[in-house]
This record gives C-alpha cells, structure tokens and sequence, in this order.
C-alpha cells in the first residue's frame, strides 16, 4: 500500500497517473508553449460574442481533456453516476482577471468521506498554498475561495488540486480532480467592456465571451447565492455549463456557502 510523506511526493504521483492515462484525460501542459499562445492571442485580439453567457474560450491554449476524477476509483462509496468533476471548460483551462477573487467549484458526489484538501502549485511545482477543507456528505456543487492574502501573480501558470481524502495514511486513494489557472492584467478597453466596478465585480455575459471561465462562473455562482432574481441566474448558470458540455451538472444543488468559511459548530450546552 502506497504511502506519501509530502504533498510535492503526491502531486508528482498524480502527474504521474495522469500521464498514463487516455489522452483524454491527460493533465500535462508545456508552460512556454501555453504562454506563447497566450501572448498571440492577446496581440490578436480574442474575438468576443455576447451571446447569453456562453462561455467563448481563447485560442489555441489549455490541455486536452476535462479534469474529472482519475480512472482507479478507490474502495470507498460513491453515489450516482458522475464522478467528482472540476466545472472548468474541456480543456482543464481558465482565465480570470487578477485583481478579481480567485474560486474554483467542483461537482463532489454524494460519498462517505467529509475530508477534503485543496493544493496550489506554481509553474515549477512548488506549493503555494494547501488546506484541509471540511465537505458536505450530499451531492452538491462546492466552491473554495482562494485567501485574499493569497495573490496569483499575473501572466503566470498555476496547477490546483482538489481532492477528496478516503484514507489519512494513504492518499494514494484519494478521489481527486486538477486544473490550471492563469490571472491576467487587462487593458482598460477589456474592463469596460467587462462592466468592471471594485464593487460590482464584472458582467458574467462579457466574461464568458472574453474567455475569462473563473470571473465568470463566480459571478453567476454568487448572483444565485445572493440574488432574489432566482430565475434569471439559473438560467444564466444553466447556459454557462451547457456552453462547456457540463448540462448534467445544471440542476445539481449549489451549496449555500464556500467551503473557505468554516461550519458552524453547534452550540455548547447549557452547563448545570
């Protein structure tokens, strides 16, 4: 039984399984190349298409395959049909603006296990941050905040992991799912038309059709969360998911809080 002493030792592994997987589910990615394709398509200009939050990628970066859970699926109990499933486009890939709050959200299936772990590399691999993460048992779409004391630096790759802890003394069964993240710079022609206000954050319909995935599945996320327009932002959610082939995943419950905000513990009793 397969035991790791650091989170860098079971991020190498997972790389490791990732790489022998189909080519569907390969994670790699060469960071000069992805960086190269970046800087054309920002001197190109990314084409962009307001069309009801559906989410227009930008060219020629991101990897192969979505990242869903890995293939060995561990002895532990999983309800349903769909495996834990990063909501991130097919290409594992996503953009968002750097001076916004960095979120992921993930579909996590109803298991028997409540640990989670959240780990952020950089480019070459080195931790930047990691956290255990406290989970519902149900089936739910989950969120995690990055800290704000937590800064991506712009123009930069950064991997993420997040996992589903089975067993403390062997992680090598963890459920998990990866992704990458890059924060850009805008130009300010892009934050008007992105609508951007400090308070406000930016209009999700320009995002999606900017490319920038995370500002914009955060922005519809937190106008379900907070809105009294339930509707409209279901449906704005329902179109952003389909637009990335994650329809199945549309009527899956939104939890009402981030997982960076700690349960609430019941209250002491009343002593004698």
């Amino acid at each position: 039984m397969q035991r790791f002493t650091s989170t860098l030792e079971l991020a190498s592994s997972r790389r490791s399984l990732s790489t022998a997987a189909s080519s569907r589910r390969s994670r790699r990615i060469q960071p000069i190349a992805l960086s190269l394709a970046i800087a054309l398509a920002a001197s190109f200009g990314w084409e962009s298409i307001a069309l009801a939050q559906e989410y227009v990628p930008p060219p020629n970066v991101g990897i192969p395959g979505r990242a869903a859970q890995r293939e060995l699926v561990p002895p532990v109990r999983v309800t349903g049909d769909i495996l834990l499933t990063a909501l991130l486009p097919e290409n594992s890939y996503g953009l968002q603006l750097d001076e916004m709050p960095t979120t992921w959200f993930w579909y996590k299936p109803e298991t028997s296990v409540t640990t989670g772990e959240f780990s952020l590399l950089d480019e070459a691999g080195n931790l930047v941050y990691e956290t255990a993460l406290s989970l519902p048992a149900e089936a739910q779409i989950v969120s995690f905040t990055l800290p704000a004391t937590i800064a991506l630096e712009p123009n930069t790759d950064y991997q993420w992991y997040f996992s589903i802890v089975c067993d403390p003394d062997d992680r090598a069964q963890d459920l998990f799912t990866e992704g990458w993240i890059r924060a850009i710079t805008p130009s300010p022609a892009l934050l008007e038309e992105l609508e951007f206000s400090p308070s406000a954050g930016v209009s999700a319909e320009s995002a999606a059709a900017n490319g920038l995935w995370y500002d914009a599945i955060g922005s519809i996320a937190n106008q379900r969360r907070n809105s009294s327009q339930t509707a409209e932002a279901e449906a704005a959610w329902r179109s952003l998911l389909e637009s990335v082939n994650l329809g199945d995943l549309a009527d899956v419950p939104l939890s009402e809080t981030d997982l960076s905000i700690p349960p609430e513990q019941p209250a002491p009793a009343d002593q004698p």
